[in-house]
């Protein structure tokens, strides 16, 4: 994750690019009230980062349910979905 450079310490571009993006799913998660973050102060020694647990909130876990529920429909028309792209796509090719 991180290298040195130099004296300073230069972080990765793409670990930075990933936390980042990490960061800003669970932002969108966390500020409709889907999910709920805690934090632990507590820490084993001085190097080891605070632990965070998410869960989701009960507005979160409705918002499960309806994904579910997707993901089962998707699930069930998958092969429909492919041939219906494939013929898209072949019909379409110029």
């Amino acid at each position: 994750m991180w290298r040195s450079a130099g004296v300073k310490l230069v972080k990765d571009s793409k670990s930075a690019t990933r936390e980042r993006l990490s960061w800003v799913r669970t932002v969108a998660m966390c500020r409709p009230a889907a999910m709920r973050r805690r934090c632990s102060t507590a820490r084993a020694a001085a190097d080891v980062a605070p632990r965070v647990e998410y869960e989701l909130t009960a507005l979160g876990r409705s918002l499960a349910e309806a994904v579910d529920h997707l993901v089962l429909w998707v699930r069930t028309h998958q092969s429909a979905i492919v041939d219906n792209r494939a013929s898209f796509d072949s019909s379409n090719r110029r």
